[in-house]
C-alpha cells in the first residue's frame, strides 16, 4: 500500500547525531483502521542542507525507497520525497504518494523532539494524504503503538456491527431500514485503481461514471415506503482485475459494511425495505 490518506505519524529518533551531520530516524505511520506501517528516513546534512532517502513498508512486499532532499533551518526541518529509488511494489509509480513534511524541535534539552506536519501528492500534483509528524524516542514509540492499536481494535469492533459481506456480480442484499433516512458510503480502501461506478436510486442516477477514492464518497436519501432499490454497476474494472468498491450502508446507528467486487458492466443491488 502507498502511503495514503487522513493519518498521524509517529517515528522513534534513533539517533538525532548518528555522526557529525548523519541522521537515521526509524518509525511508523499510523492510519486508520490499518496496522501501522514501518517508515524510516536517512539523511546527510551540510549548511542547513539535507539530502537522503526513506523506506517504507520495510520487509515486506511494498517496500520502497524513495529519494528526498530538504533543508534545516534553525529549529525547523523541511524535507520532501520527489522520486522513487527502487521498490518491491508491482504498482505504477502514479499510484505512489510522495510526502511533504515541515516539523520543528520542541521539548527541553532531557526530552527533544520534533513535531509538525506533512502532505502527500501524487506525480501529477493531487493530494493523496495529510497529517501529523512527531519524532520521539523508542520507549514513547512503542507504548503509543500499543495505544493506538487499541484503540484501533475498539473503533473497528463498534464499526463492525455486521461482519464485511462480500457481494459478487448479479448478488442482491436485502436488508430491513428503521430510519425515513438512507445513507451510503463508497470508496476505494485498497489502492485507488480508477475504479469507476455508476449509482442508482430508485431509477434515479446519483453517481455517473464516478471514480472511487481512498476519501468516502457519502451520499444520503429520503426513502419511499416499501421497497427501495439501488445498483450499484460496474463501468470499468480500473486497473486490476475486478471493480472493487467498499460500502456502508448507515441506518441510525446501525452500519452494513459490504465489498462489492464486479466485473464490468455488472451490478449489486440493495434492496432497502422501509
Amino acid at each position: 500500500m502507498c502511503k495514503c490518506f487522513h493519518l498521524i505519524l509517529f517515528f522513534i529518533l534513533s539517533n538525532f547525531t548518528f555522526s557529525q551531520n548523519q541522521y537515521d530516524l526509524t518509525g511508523a505511520l499510523f492510519i486508520d483502521d490499518v496496522r501501522p506501517i514501518s517508515y524510516r528516513l536517512i539523511y546527510d546534512e551540510q549548511n542547513g542542507q539535507i539530502n537522503g532517502y526513506s523506506i517504507t513498508s520495510i520487509g515486506t512486499n511494498f517496500e520502497t525507497k524513495s529519494e528526498l532532499s530538504g533543508k534545516l533551518d534553525g529549529d525547523s526541518l523541511f524535507l520532501n520525497e520527489f522520486q522513487v529509488l527502487s521498490t518491491l511494489s508491482e504498482e505504477p509509480i502514479s499510484n505512489f504518494c510522495f510526502i511533504d513534511l515541515r516539523a520543528k524541535l520542541k521539548g527541553n534539552k532531557k526530552k527533544q523532539f520534533y513535531e509538525g506536519i506533512f502532505v502527500g501528492r501524487f506525480l501529477d500534483g493531487k493530494e493523496c494524504a495529510s497529517g501529523k509528524i512527531v519524532f520521539t524516542n523508542t520507549i514513547k514509540l512503542e507504548k503509543k503503538m500499543k495505544q493506538v492499536q487499541k484503540l484501533q481494535e475498539l473503533i473497528i469492533d463498534k464499526k463492525q456491527d455486521n461482519k464485511l459481506v462480500k457481494l459478487v456480480s448479479d448478488e442482491i442484499y436485502e436488508v430491513f431500514w428503521l430510519s425515513d433516512k438512507f445513507k451510503i458510503h463508497l470508496w476505494d480502501s485498497s489502492l485507488e485503481d480508477d475504479d469507476r461506478v455508476t449509482l442508482i436510486i430508485n431509477g434515479v442516477r446519483v453517481l455517473d461514471n464516478e471514480v472511487m477514492r481512498s476519501k468516502k464518497k457519502k451520499i444520503s436519501q429520503t426513502l419511499q415506503k416499501g421497497t427501495n432499490i439501488i445498483e450499484l454497476i460496474a463501468e470499468n474494472e480500473g486497473k486490476a482485475p475486478h471493480n472493487t468498491t467498499r460500502v456502508e450502508l448507515i441506518d441510525k446507528k446501525t452500519k452494513h459494511a459490504i465489498l462489492s467486487q464486479l466485473e464490468i458492466g455488472k451490478k449489486v443491488t440493495f434492496r432497502i425495505i422501509h
